[in-house]
């Protein structure tokens, strides 16, 4: 199965809206790995922002799977904007997983200089054409894996939200990670 995937970046320490808070990383990262290995991936095909890109992209390298990586920038514009711009250990961890992908050849740097939503979007539609193409080829099916909060952005473009949309779209079967717990109200 060759997945593509997205999700929520951690979110900053002054945020008002919660969509992936620090403490649920363990969590999260422990789901990503159960659902990659339940899906039985043999491709991965993801951006690499803080959060739940890099997780995947840890989790995929323990389990052995191919990884590749699409920027919509360069390697460090992408960093400065989507990586370290968040506290932790994450620019670090992109570096490593970057250089991993790169001696690959599986870094694929769209190196756009738009400086609008626009640029998210594009990358999310690579990562799904790039998942579509190598399931193709090696003939064996495409999925879309997502980790979020389970709602749309309200306060700006929400890149997780366009790449569930654009997947549905395509046709891709969804698998949801949450991360945030959801909670079920008593009637």
């Amino acid at each position: 199965m060759v997945i593509a995937f997205a999700g929520r970046r951690i979110d900053p320490a002054d945020s008002t809206e919660i969509c992936f808070p620090p403490a649920a990383i363990a969590g999260v990262a422990q789901q990503i790995e159960a659902a990659l290995q339940h899906l039985s991936a043999s491709v991965l095909v993801s951006s690499a922002a803080c959060g739940a890109d890099i997780l995947a992209l840890e989790a995929a390298a323990r389990l052995r799977i191919r990884s590749r990586v699409v920027l919509p920038l360069s390697r460090k514009d992408f960093r400065a904007r989507s990586v370290a711009d968040r506290p932790g250990n994450w620019g670090e961890r992109y570096d490593r997983l970057l250089n991993a992908a790169d001696s690959r050849g599986d870094l694929v740097l769209l190196d756009l200089h738009d400086h609008s939503s626009e640029i998210w979007n594009a990358a999310s539609d690579r990562i799904l054409r790039d998942a579509v193409a190598i399931a193709e080829e090696a003939e064996d099916p495409a999925r879309a894996l997502i980790v979020w909060n389970g709602r749309r952005r309200r306060t700006r473009p929400d890149a997780t939200d366009y790449f569930r949309r654009a997947a549905i779209a395509q046709g891709l079967e969804l698998t949801e990670i949450q991360t945030i717990p959801v909670t079920r109200s008593a009637r």
